[in-house]
């Protein structure tokens, strides 16, 4: 949505908008628009859902546009080369990360994972390779300390569609001499998956406290506690002492539930039960009494072996 305002608010034609198609949301799974296409039909602009992009009909449809330039913010659909050389100056590609560093599914999460203070955003005409193509603008990010993944990735969406207007407009006139990404220091960003989610409380707490930054929100870091999942939506890394990883004390200077690891302390400053709502991690520890003294960890016979 950020992308689709910049261009909306310059001095672009604007011929149509691409969006995934309407899926079902929600706890009733009523099938609805995504924001983008409301935006679209709320401002009567052609939509276009199609299921993929490599079918005939759908190139006929994009190459009838007449577009000059193509700009692509977190699609999710392989884009074949017919549809790369449908227009003249090519697909625009918005990427969060300092390309060639983070290329793929998950280039938000994968500097937190990493440890890495910054990242950033990547401008680049897109190739039928994995985000390598060309480089046309890179504006650097700092990460802040507590920064989640959701709270990163709307940064740098903001940041992005501040970076559309004068590039496209030195794109155009052509102004820009693409940048070739050196290959060699490509990293890769797998597609985040639930199975990984799960703490291993015999990693140090720094770990694990930047997990939990770069699952939230999805897809949430978790561990058990008496049968059932305990989301960890927000954690802090501490010195702490020495003990089986994974018990639980009440931290006396905050009054938080302090996880011990293999190096260190977590502190759960705001968790979520099976089947409750987000919790300051004092409040679900005044609820569950319980939880100071249990282990967590592992997963009870009596748990549930899938779900949320």
């Amino acid at each position: 949505m950020p992308a689709l305002a910049a261009l909306v608010n310059g001095d672009y034609d604007l011929l149509s908008v691409w969006t995934q198609p309407d899926r079902p949301a929600g706890r009733g799974r009523k099938v609805r628009h995504s924001p983008v296409a409301e935006w679209a039909v709320e401002h009567g602009l052609p939509l276009e859902q199609p299921l993929t992009l490599r079918s005939p009909e759908t190139l006929r449809r994009l190459t009838e546009y007449n577009a000059e330039v193509v700009v692509l913010a977190a699609y999710g659909l392989i884009v074949p080369r017919a549809g790369l050389e449908a227009v003249p100056l090519g697909w625009v590609n918005i990427h969060p990360s300092l390309l060639p560093r983070h290329r793929g599914a998950s280039p938000v999460a994968a500097p937190i994972l990493a440890g890495e203070s910054a990242t950033g955003v990547t401008l680049f005409q897109m190739t039928p390779g994995l985000d390598d193509g060309p480089v046309l603008a890179q504006e650097p990010v700092a990460i802040l300390p507590d920064e989640t993944t959701g709270e990163l990735t709307d940064r740098l969406a903001q940041v992005g569609a501040g970076m559309l207007p004068t590039t496209l407009e030195a794109w155009r006139r052509g102004e820009i001499v693409p940048s070739r990404q050196d290959d060699e220091r490509a990293t890769y960003a797998p597609k985040l998956t639930r199975e990984e989610s799960l703490l291993n409380w015999s990693d140090p707490a720094e770990v694990l406290a930047r997990q939990v930054r770069a699952y939230n929100p999805w897809p949430a870091a978790y561990t058990w506690f008496s049968g059932e999942r305990l989301r960890v939506l927000r954690a802090r890394s501490v010195a702490g002492p020495t003990g089986p990883p994974g018990l639980v004390s009440r931290d006396g200077e905050t009054g938080y539930p302090a996880v011990r690891c293999g190096e260190g302390t977590l502190l759960l400053l705001e968790v979520q039960g099976a089947g409750g709502k987000p919790l300051d991690g004092r409040d679900y520890l005044r609820g569950r009494r319980a939880l100071e003294g249990a282990v967590l960890g592992g997963q009870d016979a009596s748990a549930p072996k899938s779900g949320s």
